[in-house]
């Protein structure tokens, strides 16, 4: 059972036809760098970067300059021989205001869940990345598995086409009856038709893979190198690693601070924010003042009732936050069900190419048997073609319970979070 996944592979070496199409590591490359979808996570990330930045903005300080032409009506008095302007007709002045907070709670935490929350997207970045790298490796081996169906059925019409050739030679010599010639070319008639499916197939295939990689793919070549088959690992091992390395479930721990963080912003707000305030001034309003005054003062500005208003947040604080709890345990509970399902799904997979291979050998050995017999004149045309029929069966179910193992393990690494 452990050399079942090395054996298959042998055998599709052995199986493919030659071919220059994209491999693919040169598949997975293109996808990640031309997916629409990861492109605009990677601009969410980086949205998430200025949102963090303007969070951090609102601690620091705020100066604000006014610059004005005043028109207003003149107010003066008089002592003779004196006169004394309070306020000109027209005056300019000029105004900087400066204001920071010393203390305040709700705008500390609230940058802090930002940059939480920046950290989250990266994580969803890798969850993205994670899911694009098993949609292009499912197309893959689907154009792979629609690929050597392709080559099945060419070498089924191969053999019908060279079995009704030696069909017509014996009916030229009256061996065998107009029957068995005319059930010949109805065989080779319906090999050509699924080679024409099988063809079509392959290209549909190959279209879809086109779509994810992002440029036209012509032809897929065999894949190289050892797959990671994790399924050889112990359960625990596993488990441990999903809960540790799946970016899902890194992006949902992150999700649930930052609603642990929310929780704080919301009693915050029960607080008082301390200040500084300040302005400097000048103008020339008029001449019985210097033109230049200036003025800092300390503020506490505290909210001491606000009807129910902040209670009610920081239960709906909390509620969030219970909610996100309960959302990442159930993620990683069906996650886990999800590993173990496939670890059974690839015990399944491995017996299944284990009694494949077995029944090819049993196939290729009855159709050399039915040849034999039939060119001593012991057996029937029938007989030859139901052996070939059978044969192309055979191979292609090894084709495809092979494929649909190689894809059940890469299943298994993306669960895991595992790329490969």
């Amino acid at each position: 059972m452990a050399r079942s996944l090395a054996g298959a592979w042998c055998l599709l070496l052995t199986f493919s036809f030659f071919s220059q199409g994209i491999t693919l590591k040169e598949a997975e490359r293109k996808a990640l760098e031309n997916s629409p979808l990861l492109k605009m996570e990677r601009l969410e990330l980086v949205g998430r970067g200025k949102e963090a930045e303007i969070r951090f903005g609102d601690m620091l300080p705020r100066v604000d300059l006014e610059l004005s032409l005043n028109f207003s009506r003149r107010l003066s008095f008089s002592l003779p021989p004196l006169e004394f302007t309070f306020q000109k007709e027209v005056y300019p002045k000029a105004t900087l205001f400066l204001r920071q907070d010393l203390l305040n709670l709700a705008s500390k935490r609230t940058y802090e869940i930002s940059r939480i929350l920046e950290k989250a997207q990266s994580y969803l970045l890798e969850e993205k990345k994670l899911e694009t790298l098993y949609k292009v490796r499912e197309a893959y081996v689907n154009a792979l598995k629609a690929k050597a169906l392709v080559s099945v059925y060419r070498r089924q019409v191969e053999r019908t086409k060279s079995h009704l050739r030696d069909i017509e030679e014996m009916f030229k010599e009256g061996i065998v009856a107009f029957r068995d010639l005319l059930e010949a070319r109805v065989r080779l008639h319906e090999a050509r038709e699924r080679l024409l499916f099988a063809e079509a197939k392959y290209r549909k295939a190959l279209s879809h893979l086109s779509y994810l990689v992002g440029e036209e793919v012509k032809d897929v070549e065999e894949l190289r190198g050892d797959i990671s088959d994790l399924s050889k690992e112990p359960l625990p091992k596993l488990e441990e690693l999903l809960r540790r390395k799946r970016p899902l479930l890194k992006f949902l721990r992150e999700t649930l601070r930052a609603k642990e963080k929310g929780v704080e912003v919301a009693r915050s707000y029960f607080y008082p924010v301390l200040s500084v305030e300040g302005f400097l001034q000048y103008t020339e309003e008029t001449d019985l003042f210097p033109r230049t005054r200036y003025l800092v003062s300390f503020a506490l500005r505290w909210n001491l009732f606000s009807g129910l208003k902040r209670l009610r947040e920081v239960e709906k604080a909390k509620i969030e936050k219970a909610k996100e709890e309960i959302r990442l345990k159930d993620v990683e509970d069906r996650l886990l069900l999800e590993l173990r399902t496939l670890l059974e799904d690839i015990k399944s997979a491995k017996a299944k190419v284990e009694l494949a291979k077995k029944r090819v050998e049993e196939a290729k050995e009855s159709l050399r048997i039915a040849e034999e017999k039939f060119k001593e004149g012991l057996g029937t045309a029938t007989e030859v073609l139901d052996a070939e029929s059978y044969l192309t069966y055979a191979e292609q179910t090894l084709k495809i319970n092979t494929y649909d193992l190689i894809l059940k393990i890469f299943k298994l690494q993306r669960v895991v979070g595992y790329e490969g």
